[in-house]
């Protein structure tokens, strides 16, 4: 089962059912459908065209139900989502001159009306995307490369589109390969080692994900020098591709992401009984839990009813991107549009009207505006640190309606962004200290101005930056409270007098490390670190600790992304060559991936990873099958009441108060709020926020988030303290930092 195909097909039962609903499109009209699965065959294709065509009337009458009988009149059909099933299907199709609108089928071949009279489709042709690789490909300078393709329609004219382009553009290609899935192994095999052998290091992938998948596996055997991959949208927007190192930093161009109301609880809202009314959505259940729902099975329990489709992860629950689903949307809407064409008026429809599918076709369906835009997706926004932020900002508002704590005052704030970097950390630091009277006031807001009053700061996430920050923030004695910053270093009272945390010091990782180390009974270990204050610090911490245990530590060795690429490469090397098969690693996230991505070019013998929190509560990591197991201590997951309803509570009006929040709600829906996005849509407010999965939104573990909770509690406390007794506060009183946090914090 293809879970992806099966989400795709029940993007048009939900347009249906849509339609259906609707006043303005098809009153009185109730659309029926019938779901064919084609299995990806061309034989398969075929027959389910001629079921289509087989016995059909030379006239329609809308009134018949679709599920009456396998032979029952098709005015129109979505699909196929492949070129070559695509082209085997329309052949047969437009000689009875039945539409069929394709979400995915992208040859330019498709686009011959004289071949293909009754062919449309919502998704671009490939003479488009063959072109702007080209163009990419020369705007980089790139003038040497090879070029690899499906054996298939879609690889074939892709690839004959794009190498014209090319010889335009005055890009030499070192070698055009073609490969495809059921050809014998030594095809494959003899590709691989041509891209093994040429000096081209930029490949140019027109190919099918199922041939591109096979392609890396027979690669990865005998990895080549590293290569930059550009990619055709059928594998390049698909996330499993992650898992190869080799293709990072491939690009290409890919269908926009989109958002459609209410489809992802239409997704989620199916039960074992709705389940058994479709083989699809039968076989859906069973794969997915494990269980039979008619007792066929073998071997396989019965479902009981305790099944959870809300905690699926899979590509049919998965609606952050829904790119060809969108596109499914729109070939639905596309046919409806053009059936009321033919049978409505301005007012009503003629339920009893007769239409052949020609009229669909050549009346109305060609006129139906269906944009399709390409465009190159990038992503900046961190969009776990706005969670960050923003519980920050839930916080305030929460004690701001609080009768018990602060009350009649009402706390402002300011976010900054320092970007990781400790020049900006540096400046934000000096934004809060400078021009600062020696008393504050509380019933000034701090959006007044930049240099308003601040009495306290929550942050930074990471050692380095908050590192940088304390020590200037302390010459003014200006409370620095920090959710994440965890170095032992941070605190010495004597160097960072105004520093807090309400996450433990790893003083207590490390000691705790060394003792899981030890009651394994693993004495010979190698270490790694990050070469910043976060890793050097925990990691002289940890050998101490394991030296105390007895534990025999073979090699402790350092990297920092931003070094030569040849330190990483020694490293790497020294995993690979060592005897010790457990490695301890106190590494910030950003340097355990690139670790793991060099590792994985020449995989060493099965290991057996100690994590420090930084990366090992990080999911992205289970894409690393040499992580498999890896163990360590993360913070507590929480909950924090009514934070997910105000991160969700979020519209474009208010994200375009905020620059942080404009930058977030465009780069997720893919649209300009300001019009400033060139080649983006306008923001229309149809975008549903509730739809995303992405860090953003992702509530489900809360374990930085709540100690960014805390860390605002601490200081509204703190400040309470102040200038409150037991049964009011002063409003009228001066007080310093130095107040707040010598006496409360």
């Amino acid at each position: 089962m293809s879970f992806r195909e099966l989400r795709i097909a029940r993007a048009m039962e939900f347009a249906i059912h849509e339609i259906n609903n609707r006043t303005d499109l098809l009153p009185g009209i109730t659309l029926g459908y019938q779901i064919h699965d084609s299995c990806g065959a061309v034989s398969m294709a075929i027959k389910v065209a001629f079921q289509f065509a087989n016995g059909m009337e030379p006239f329609y009458n809308d009134t018949d139900s679709c599920s009456k009988s396998a032979a029952a009149a098709v005015p129109a059909l979505v699909g196929e989502s492949t070129s070559t099933l695509s082209i085997s299907m329309t052949r047969i199709l437009g000689l009875f001159g039945i539409p069929q609108v394709s979400h995915f089928a992208t040859c330019a071949c498709l686009s011959d009306k004289r071949q293909y009279p009754a062919f449309l489709r919502t998704v671009p042709s490939d003479h488009h995307q063959a072109a702007a690789l080209a163009k990419i490909v020369k705007h980089f300078g790139w003038t040497w490369i090879g070029a690899v393709r499906s054996d298939s329609d879609y690889g074939n004219y892709g690839m004959a589109a794009f190498l014209k382009a090319a010889q335009e553009e005055g890009i030499c290609v070192e070698y055009s390969e073609s490969y495809y899935r059921t050809e014998p192994r030594s095809k494959l095999e003899r590709v691989a080692n041509v891209i093994r052998r040429s000096t081209a290091r930029v490949i140019v992938a027109f190919v099918q994900s199922g041939d591109m998948r096979l392609l890396l596996q027979e690669l990865a055997k005998q990895p080549p020098p590293p290569l930059q991959w550009i990619g055709s949208e059928a594998w390049i927007i698909q996330s499993e591709f992650l898992t190869y190192n080799m293709c990072a930093g491939a690009i290409g161009f890919g269908i926009p992401r989109s958002v459609i109301p209410g489809f992802r609880e239409y997704l989620l809202d199916l039960s074992p009984a709705q389940a058994l009314k479709s083989p699809l959505l039968t076989e859906f259940w069973e794969s997915s839990f494990s269980c039979s729902l008619i007792g066929s099975s073998g071997g396989a329990r019965k479902c009981d009813g305790s099944e959870d489709i809300r905690a699926l992860q899979n590509p049919y629950t998965d609606t952050s991107q829904l790119r060809e689903s969108n596109l499914v949307y729109k070939a639905t809407y596309a046919i409806a549009h053009a059936i009321h064409g033919v049978i409505c008026n301005d007012t009503q429809c003629d339920k009893s009207a007769k239409f052949t599918p020609w009229q669909i076709r050549a009346e109305h369906l060609h006129k139906t505006p269906t944009p399709a835009t390409v465009l190159w997706e990038v992503c900046l926004m961190n969009s776990r640190e706005l969670r960050f932020a923003r519980a920050m900002e839930f916080t305030i508002h929460e004690i701001n309606n609080r009768t018990d704590l602060l009350p009649g005052i009402t706390l402002g704030y300011q976010i900054h962004d320092s970007c990781g970097a400790v020049s900006t950390a540096v400046k934000i630091a000096f934004q809060f200290a400078n021009g600062m009277e020696p008393f504050f006031s509380d019933t000034d807001s701090c959006s007044k101005s930049a240099t308003a009053a601040v009495p306290a700061l929550v942050g930074d996430s990471t050692s380095t930056p908050t590192l940088s920050m304390a020590r200037m923030l302390g010459l003014f004695g200006i409370p620095q409270v920090s959710h994440y910053a965890t170095c032992a270093c941070l605190s010495d009272k004597r160097q960072y007098p105004a520093f807090f945390r309400t996450v433990p010091s790893d003083h207590h990782q490390a000691a705790a490390l060394a003792k899981i180390v030890k009651h394994f009974g693993w004495t010979w270990i190698g270490a790694v670190r990050s070469d910043t204050d976060y890793g050097n610090n925990g990691m002289a911490s940890f050998l101490k600790a394991a030296q105390e245990e007895g534990i025999c530590v073979e090699y402790s060795e350092s990297y920092y992304r931003t070094q030569p690429r040849s330190k990483l490469e020694r490293v790497a090397n020294v995993i690979r060559r060592s005897t010790a098969r457990v490695v301890v690693a106190f590494v910030n996230s950003g340097d355990m991936r690139f670790l793991l991505e060099e590792l994985a070019r020449q995989p060493p013998p099965p290991l057996q990873w100690i994590g420090s929190e930084a990366w090992i509560i990080d999911p992205e990591f289970l894409r690393f099958n040499m992580c498999a197991g890896a163990i360590g201590f993360g913070i507590p997951r929480s909950v924090i009441p009514g934070l997910r309803e105000f991160l969700l509570d979020l519209s474009p009006a208010q994200a375009l108060k905020s620059p942080l929040l404009t930058e977030f709600w465009e780069s997720s829906f893919s649209c300009s709020l300001k019009g400033s996005s060139v080649g983006a849509r306008k923001c229309d407010g149809s975008e549903d926020i509730r739809a995303l999965q992405n860090p953003y939104t992702d509530t489900s573990q809360l374990r930085v988030t709540n100690m960014v909770y805390k860390a605002t509690y601490a200081i509204a406390h703190a400040i309470h303290g102040v200038i409150c007794n037991d049964t009011q506060c002063d409003k009228s009183a001066k007080f310093t930092s130095w107040q707040v946090q010598n006496w409360h914090i």
